[in-house]
């Protein structure tokens, strides 16, 4: 029988540059997917958080269609505000020989902010006669 003799082992530059690319290689790899798994959990959460905010904007848009609704309108100015409908004798109709214009006074120097005041109330005591 022989003995066997310890075996030398030669590690050449070229075979430990080899192994440290390998090894930079694999820690790259890792430090990628890790990197992915996070930004993959952030849109995750995005995705669900949009979700959760688009069910809320249909609600909030079925409320308001609800709350635009003219029986829905008619029905809180009776009930809550105490409003009545016109009677056929409370409307009036007015028939214009021309056709609706506006004209702008311009301001006169002679009359201020006083003046002005009393004429914007009687025109609204007017209003509401």
């Amino acid at each position: 029988m022989k003995k066997r003799s310890a075996q030398k082992i030669h590690i050449t530059f070229g075979g430990v540059v080899c192994g440290l690319i390998v090894v930079a290689l694999a820690l790259g790899l890792i430090f990628n997917y890790l990197s992915l798994n996070e930004v993959s959990a952030k849109l995750s959460s995005a995705n669900k958080k949009y979700e959760t905010l688009v069910g809320e904007e249909k609600a909030l848009s079925f409320e308001v269609e609800k709350q635009v609704n003219f029986t829905n309108i008619d029905k809180l100015a009776t009930e809550r505000l105490g409003m009545v409908k016109l009677q056929p004798h409370q409307v009036q109709y007015v028939t214009l020989a021309e056709a609706d214009t506006m004209t702008v006074k311009e301001d006169d120097p002679e009359n201020g902010l006083v003046s002005n005041l009393v004429a914007s109330f009687n025109i609204l005591v007017e209003y509401l006669k």
